[in-house]
């Protein structure tokens, strides 16, 4: 069986929690409504043992991952950027990101 590693990361200011399995090219694996990083499990444990590094993180607002009172923290750019930001996460060290500028 596969050993998911659990974390938590500082991304776009919140905390997000993360589960990492395997090594190898990353495949990272966002939930849509209302799941959980546990909706992944399976396919977790299938890329991890297909030679990936599998990571699945719980979005803002659900799982482990923080939540905010305030609505605008989850509109739809920032939840992009949870995602987009996570390769700058030890996970990935050698994963090339440019920082995007948006207007909010």
């Amino acid at each position: 069986m596969t050993e998911f590693k659990h974390q938590y990361l500082s991304v776009n200011n919140a905390r997000i929690h993360a589960v990492e399995a395997g090594q190898g090219p990353l495949v990272l694996l966002i939930h849509g409504f209302p799941e959980l990083w546990h909706s992944w499990r399976y396919q977790l444990q299938f890329l991890a043992e297909s030679g990936f590094r599998a990571v699945a993180f719980d979005q803002r607002g659900y799982g482990r991952s923080s939540k905010f009172w305030n609505p605008e923290a989850y509109r739809i750019h920032r939840l992009v950027d949870d995602g987009f930001l996570q390769f700058k996460f030890p996970l990935e060290p050698k994963a090339k990101t440019k920082t995007r500028k948006t207007k909010r």
